[in-house]
């Protein structure tokens, strides 16, 4: 501390302050809010990202994706180190303070949290959520959100109440294996667009692909793609609102990271450019929250909401009372923002971490994206390594990763990982890191 500094080196206190600031100045010390002054770890040159993405501009159905519940099944098991699916740990999420909002809602409203949820979700989840859209740039009432079992959910109604088999869909490419598996059980062909590491979907490529395709649904993640990290302009957001309205073609937004920048306030959701309401807005709290409560929602606007209100019904009749209740207490009396700027430094730390360590680590010619947000790296390998081999060979090491094929329809990034940065930075985590470098360069 400056105190101690002060009076071991018995030089005034703004002596050792200037001390600190010419230190920081010169790139190793590092100032921490409300916390104090630490010795800022040795960086390695940062690397290019990897270049804008080329998809084939093709509609094809995605495959089955094995690996993917590998993926899944490797988050369950504790011995492995989980750096595959994009997911917190129970360290960084406000969890005693969310089971004590459960066990006080459960005890005042018994007979309530008892019961189904009544259609488009609970009231008082609903209001919240309401007050908080302010943040999004495009309020909404509470009458205008339909709650629902994850983000995951939000997405499969939309995309059901605006597609038929059959039917083409815009993504991002790489996108989220998740969407590509929905798409793949409705019976959709999907057509990746290319992509930016730093601000997104191309817009001159969607506006030829609706040229060109009859595209019945783009489905984005403005916010934080998973799994590039990146962040759409605002200019584009507004340029995409306009395509949506011109072509007339739904835009399926998903925000579920869109509350965890590493700088700044959040950003903007494309609904606040809507003005012809083709824009669905989806999201949940199973990345700043709770992934087990699986509380998330929709915001389908007045030309699809009475349709995605009734496949709510038919797809899982209600989301769970007792945790949108318990989620609904926490945005009121929780501090919710409170924990966001907490948890926002705490996954902006540990993004720089895991860079560093994968830049000492992996072999010559790797090239990592630079997220602006969330918590999870795209990692681009030299073309000689075999993704699918290493995640593999790195299952028998006892560490879970992503290997890029899922993230795409054309079996596209065989040289690319993600890692999940979500878990607390640790010496067990560097050496996990280490050893799949080690790996990739035999």
């Amino acid at each position: 501390s400056l105190r101690a500094l002060s009076r071991d080196l018995d030089i005034s206190i703004s002596t050792a302050l200037q001390a600190y600031m010419t230190l920081e100045n010169q790139g190793l010390l590092e100032a921490r809010p409300q916390s104090g002054f630490y010795v800022r770890s040795r960086l390695v040159a940062a690397s290019s990202q990897p270049d804008m993405t080329k998809p084939p501009m093709t509609a094809v159905r995605p495959g089955k994706a094995e690996v993917m519940t590998d993926v899944y099944r490797a988050m369950g098991q504790r011995e492995m180190v989980p750096l595959g699916a994009a997911n917190l740990p129970t360290e960084l999420l406000p969890t005693r303070q969310l089971h004590a909002m459960l066990a006080r809602m459960t005890r005042l409203y018994p007979d309530e949290a008892m019961a189904y949820d009544t259609l488009p979700g609970n009231e008082r989840l609903r209001r919240e959520l309401s007050k908080r859209s302010i943040t999004l740039g495009s309020a909404y009432a509470p009458g205008e959100i339909v709650t629902t079992v994850g983000c995951m959910e939000a997405v499969n109604l939309a995309l059901r109440a605006t597609t038929s088999p059959n039917a083409i869909v815009a993504v991002e490419s790489p996108t989220y294996y998740g969407i590509l598996q929905s798409a793949a059980a409705m019976g959709l062909r999907v057509l990746e667009l290319p992509t930016e590491a730093s601000t997104g979907l191309c817009l001159m490529h969607l506006e030829r692909a609706l040229k060109r395709f009859p595209v019945k649904a783009v489905v984005v993640t403005p916010n934080y793609n998973n799994p590039l990290g990146s962040q759409m302009p605002v200019a584009n957001k507004q340029k995409l609102a306009e395509l949506a309205a011109r072509f007339e073609v739904p835009v399926i937004e998903d925000d579920i990271y869109g509350d965890l920048p590493h700088d700044g306030e959040r950003g903007a959701a494309v609904r606040a450019f809507d003005k012809k309401n083709w824009a669905i807005y989806t999201s949940s709290f199973s990345k700043t929250l709770s992934p087990g409560y699986r509380v998330g929602w929709a915001v389908p606007g007045p030309r699809f909401f009475e349709k995605i209100e009734r496949m709510k019904f038919t797809e899982t009749v209600a989301t769970a009372t007792p945790v949108q209740m318990a989620v609904a207490e926490y945005l009121r009396n929780g501090g919710y923002d409170r924990w966001l700027r907490k948890l926002r430094k705490q996954l902006k730390v540990q993004v720089e971490c895991a860079t560093q360590a994968v830049l000492r680590a992996f072999p010559e010619g790797t090239r990592v994206t630079r997220p602006s947000g969330g918590f999870v790296l795209w990692v681009e390998l030299p073309k000689r390594v075999d993704a699918l081999a290493l995640h593999t060979a790195c299952l028998k090491k006892g560490i879970s990763i992503a290997p890029g094929p899922i993230f795409s329809t054309h079996n596209r990034y065989g040289n690319f990982i993600r890692l999940n940065c979500g878990n607390v930075w640790s010496a067990k985590i560097e050496r996990a890191i280490k050893t799949i470098g080690e790996m990739a360069a035999k």
